[in-house]
């Protein structure tokens, strides 16, 4: 079993590499808005 700690970096990890990739793909969703 592993411990809590372990548990919760792997957690945090993926939570923030789920948000940078989610903000990147939102950047580029948004970036043809502006020039329309």
């Amino acid at each position: 079993m592993t411990s809590l700690k372990t548990r919760l970096t792997a957690v945090a990890v993926a939570g923030l590499t789920a948000a940078v990739a989610l903000a990147a793909y939102a950047q580029t969703l948004a970036l043809p808005m502006h020039f329309v």
